[in-house]
């Protein structure tokens, strides 16, 4: 590509230019609410092996979150689990957020819940 600039930023991490726009990996969502409901779709297919008792979150909406993540070039899963929590409530509601009772908000989850949602779904894997 040409014009592409790579530098290092002051927190540490590898920045991209191409002409005039930055692209900085994790900050927040690129996709359109179309590509949004798009990766919804094909992730909904997953068999949830969770039990529905205590189920706040369904796994593809998770699973969204962080695919969302890698796509955005996170590497840590707390960078993943922030840019879930940057989504705007149109996002999360084009992802299948659940709304919070009573309200109108669509709250993302936090650092446990994707942690145990990649550890379940790799041991059903690889067991």
């Amino acid at each position: 590509m040409s014009g592409l600039v790579v530098q290092k930023s002051i927190a540490g991490r590898w920045n991209a230019k191409q002409g005039n726009v930055w692209k900085v990996p994790g900050p927040g969502c690129a996709l359109k609410m179309k590509e949004l409901q798009s990766l919804r779709e094909a992730l909904r297919s997953i068999p949830d092996p969770r039990t529905a008792k205590g189920r706040q979150y369904p796994l593809w909406t998770v699973l969204c979150v962080v695919a969302l993540g890698l796509l955005s070039g996170c590497v840590h899963l707390s960078e993943i689990v922030r840019l879930g929590q940057r989504l705007s409530q149109a996002q999360r509601r084009g992802l299948g957020f659940r709304m919070r009772k009573n309200s109108r908000f669509y709250p993302a989850p936090g650092y446990t819940l994707p942690n145990k949602a990649i550890r379940l779904l790799y041991s059903q894997r690889f067991t």
